[in-house]
């Protein structure tokens, strides 16, 4: 399924560091997990956000408690992927996203 966008992958945190790094011109949303493996979601985003305040992130887990939502928005996560998720609400939560800016609006 195409749906017009370009896609840096990275296997974890550290080489989602790496490709932020190396792509940080060019892109426009992140999207990572908070449970992997050398660097967690939530340090890579404290990273990302001392780089780049206005980039868009999108947080994917299968659980979030109510302190960890609010750390979340602490940090200007724009939007929230429950896992798992399919491809059409992928699709849904980037254009979302997108279109909304960093308000997160509801996350649940």
């Amino acid at each position: 399924m195409s749906s017009g966008y370009r896609v840096t992958c990275a296997n974890d945190g550290i080489e989602g560091l790496t490709a932020f790094a190396k792509h940080r011109h060019s892109l426009s949303l992140v999207i990572t997990d908070l449970q992997m493996p050398r660097l967690g979601g939530a340090e890579l985003i404290g990273v990302i956000r001392k780089e780049n305040r206005n980039i868009l992130i999108v947080v994917a887990s299968g659980y979030l408690d109510e302190a960890s939502l609010a750390e979340l928005k602490k940090r200007d996560v724009a939007g929230f992927l429950h896992k798992p998720f399919t491809v059409a609400q992928l699709v849904k939560t980037i254009s979302d996203v997108s279109a909304r800016g960093r308000d997160p609006g509801p996350m649940q």
